[in-house]
């Protein structure tokens, strides 16, 4: 809503050409993600791998390997849901979804102009396809230190799994299986043209020069085709039923940017103003260009302290130059654009559809700006939610204690109203389980959820009696999660 009158502002004082500049620049953007993120979405990685901190450390490195190259957007999206099935199984997983965050949707993408997105805005602007390369010390530095980090922590919380749990998880496993393979020829279209497709030059056309393919967005046409043949091609099945494929994400990331870019049109006049005023060199550079893209995006933070970068060396006649910039100050306001801008779910266009999509898998995420220190009934550091959806292939998914197995066919939710039987049993409310008043009997299952004390034990058929048991997802073969088999 802001972005409206701030273009309208910008346009009375400027003109158009500020406000042109900036929608060109969002819609190259915002078409690259779309790209990416449509077109890996056709692609399905199958398989239950043991939720070991091993697998999920492997996930975490392999990400950050390929995102360099099919984008951030592209690699969080082909690896967040492979993860989340290799997890369902564990009652703690936040925290792995936070350092996928970190590393494959954020640090992993530092060497090519199509890992980040802050990185193709420098790529517009002159930087060489190829220069991001000389930054691999750092992305490697980073990486390790990234996925050890979680490795550690992650060991920590897989004891603390239920041990049946983490028995059931390890027997219960399915080999790795790529479908939609297709699409990767449309990820190689899409990195062909960002590498060497020219698009519009709202510059030369500004001023009246160049002849008229410079009015045509040629990157931007042969991306679109690449996302269009990818929908038609691609197989839908693997797309909107094993992906569970939605338009929400990327429409949610379309609003927040066009207004963030909109906004920053006053704050780039401002501080290239400024710059040479400023104590700027290669700390500064970082510290600056990274606090800002935490909490105001790192695409159009990066393309401000480029601009600051670029006004220093107005009148140098160094021969070093990269795009007009110091390749020292270049380097620093490009780690500090990619990697912290995984300090927050706005800092980084793809942070914010991982956190969609995990919390559409049933995952509670930290809200922007909290810690994960808020204590709740699960006992972990974070907030507490239960959202339970059963059907084929959608399994009962919870971040506390309540029973549940395989109810079959046919998608339905669970009732969890504010004052809900089920709301009063996992809040820790005491209740009898089954056959009490206030259990839960899911509709159209005849099975029921609540808490039971220790003296007694009505579980379905197929189930474990376990007094006071621990139970989370259903799972294949009617199991249920935490129960004995004695």
């Amino acid at each position: 809503m802001l972005g409206v009158p701030v273009a309208v502002w910008m346009l009375a004082l400027f003109g158009p050409m500020p406000v042109a500049e900036a929608l060109v620049e969002y819609s190259q953007f915002i078409i690259l993600l779309l790209a990416l993120f449509t077109i890996s979405g056709g692609i399905h990685l199958a398989g239950d791998l043991p939720a070991t901190p091993r697998i999920n450390g492997a996930y975490l490195g392999v990400g950050a390997l390929v995102a360099s190259f099919i984008g951030t957007t592209g690699a969080a999206m082909l690896l967040i849901r492979p993860l989340l099935k290799t997890n369902s199984d564990r009652s703690v997983k936040a925290h792995t979804v936070i350092f996928f965050i970190f590393t494959v949707a954020n640090a992993g993408g530092l060497l090519t102009p199509l890992g980040d997105p802050p990185l193709f805005l420098g790529f517009l602007r002159g930087v060489p396809f190829t220069w991001t390369f000389n930054l691999f010390p750092q992305w490697l530095f980073v990486n390790v230190l990234l996925v050890a980090t979680y490795m550690a922590l992650d060991k920590v919380m897989y004891q603390r799994e239920d041990p049946g749990d983490v028995a059931y998880d390890r027997e219960h496993t399915e080999p790795l299986k790529l479908m939609g393979k297709i699409n990767f020829a449309f990820l190689v279209v899409v990195v062909l043209a960002v590498a060497f497709v020219p698009s519009i030059d709202i510059e030369a056309i500004a001023h009246g020069t160049g002849p008229w393919t410079l009015w045509v967005p040629w990157r931007e046409l042969l991306m679109v085709g690449a996302l269009v043949g990818s929908l038609v091609l691609g197989n839908s099945r693997v797309r909107y039923y094993l992906n569970e494929f939605a338009w929400g994400p990327i429409l949610e990331v379309a609003a927040l940017f066009i207004g963030i870019f909109l906004t920053m049109i006053p704050a780039l006049k401002v501080l290239a103003q400024v710059a040479p005023k400023l104590p700027l060199n290669d700390v500064t550079f970082f510290v600056f260009t990274g606090g800002l893209s935490s909490v105001l995006d790192n695409a159009p933070t990066y393309a401000t302290f480029f601009e600051m970068a670029q006004a220093l060396q107005a009148d140098s006649s160094a021969e070093n130059l990269v795009a007009g910039v110091l390749p020292s100050h270049l380097a620093a306001i490009s780690l500090g654009a990619v990697f912290l801008g995984a300090l927050t779910y706005i800092g980084n266009g793809p942070n914010f559809m991982v956190k969609a999509v995990a919390e559409e898998d049933g995952v509670e995420m930290p809200s922007f700006g909290a810690d994960m220190a808020r204590p709740h009934p699960g006992g972990h550091g974070l907030p507490f939610r239960c959202r339970a959806v059963v059907g084929q292939g959608h399994w009962c998914r919870t971040h506390c204690r309540a029973a549940g197995a395989d109810l079959g066919s046919g998608k339905q939710q669970v009732p969890y109203g504010p004052t809900s039987p089920l709301r009063r049993v996992l809040s820790g409310t005491p209740t009898v389980l089954f056959g009490a008043p206030e259990s839960v009997t899911v509709p159209g299952s005849g099975w029921q959820v609540g808490r039971h004390d220790h003296h007694e034990s009505h579980l379905p058929a197929g189930g474990h009696p376990q007094g006071g048991a621990r139970v989370g997802p259903p799972h294949r073969g009617g199991r249920v999660r935490g129960a004995s088999t004695g």
